[in-house]
């Protein structure tokens, strides 16, 4: 392909998931704040690659490049806190909570049982 096809389609340069992320959390006004937990993480842009919202451009399997309007415009979907919620990792308590299931102690033999 001709690289100034590619320019002319792509003026600015592709992002990585993190400033993807940082785009998503800052649309839902959860910023990502440097030296804290992200309230959005690469892994929900992944997630995203595989919903078909955002292309990955790159072929890295440590990393993601994506098109910076592209990423701009998923930014915007009406049910973005939905689909951010649906691909965030839960923790034990979140999982449980999510479930409806009672927890049990980390190591504990005992299975979870539906409250």
């Amino acid at each position: 392909m001709d690289a100034d096809v590619i320019r002319a389609a792509m003026p600015s340069p592709p992002i990585s998931g993190g400033p993807a992320a940082d785009r998503i959390a800052g649309a839902l006004r959860t910023p990502n704040v440097i030296s804290e937990k992200a309230n959005v993480t690469a892994f929900v842009v992944r997630r995203f690659v595989d919903r078909g919202l955002l292309v990955d451009l790159g072929a890295n399997p440590d990393g993601t490049l994506h098109h910076p309007a592209r990423s701009r415009r998923s930014a915007w979907r009406e049910d973005l806190a939905d689909l951010v919620a649906a691909d965030t990792p839960l923790g034990p308590e979140q999982a449980a909570a999510r479930l409806r299931v009672s927890g049990c102690p980390m190591g504990s033999p005992k299975v979870l049982t539906p409250t």
